[in-house]
């Protein structure tokens, strides 16, 4: 159950990561995962 628990964190860490670089990039460029990945 840790797997799954620490899988679950760093999918809402993720998420939240993206939240935060669409507000400072700009929604539209952001909506490209590409683009995303790249700021990484």
């Amino acid at each position: 159950m840790k797997i799954h628990y620490l899988t679950a964190m760093l999918a809402v860490a993720l998420v939240i990561v993206h939240i935060m670089v669409r507000i400072v990039q700009g929604f539209s460029d952001s909506l490209l995962f590409d683009n995303v990945v790249a700021n990484y």
